[in-house]
């Protein structure tokens, strides 16, 4: 949806920062999630943001369908050596009545432990760090709403504590 057209509206609207959710950086991913864009869609458009000199922040969403985390961690080096301004991390969850929702319930689609999503999303928050991109927030806004529709898959209220912990403890330690 980013084009010289859209990124005037903004300027004249006088929106300075603009997110993309980019997800995962592999197509056949994108696919499966039903996200309606692909990887380089996704990287012309923070690409024309950043040419226009408005701050772009990216978002990604480890343990989607299909994808390894060999593969998250290859799409997130990809994306953030563009040099976002900013980084969302959201580690999928299955909230009901959607199609994962399906597909976890038919033993189609396993979400990532809330280990292996704190694990991950450490990982990414230090190769963001790596990069000089900050990470603005590690998993979903809690509210009671969110936690009802949760099937499955590493939703806790303090996901983002969780992280912070186990990074703090990573740099003690190493």
């Amino acid at each position: 949806c980013i084009n010289a057209e859209v990124i005037e509206l903004l300027r004249y609207y006088g929106v300075d920062t603009v997110e993309l959710g980019v997800q995962s950086m592999h197509d056949l991913v994108l696919e499966r999630a039903r996200r309606g864009h692909t990887a380089a869609q996704s990287l012309a458009a923070l690409r024309q943001l950043q040419a226009a000199g408005l701050r772009a922040g990216v978002q990604l969403m480890p343990g989607l369908p299909g994808e390894s985390l060999a593969e998250c961690w290859q799409g997130a080096r990809r994306l953030l050596a563009e040099r976002p301004n900013m980084l969302r991390i959201y580690p999928t969850v299955v909230l009901r009545g959607t199609v994962l929702a399906q597909y976890y319930q038919q033993g189609e689609y396993l979400p990532l432990t809330l280990e292996a999503a704190a694990n991950i999303t450490l990982a990414l928050k230090m190769l963001a760090e790596d990069c000089a991109v900050v990470v603005i927030r590690m998993g979903l806004q809690p509210s009671d709403d969110l936690a009802e529709q949760v099937l499955a898959g590493p939703y806790h209220p303090a996901f983002g504590a969780l992280v912070q912990s186990l990074y703090w403890r990573h740099k003690i330690l190493w």
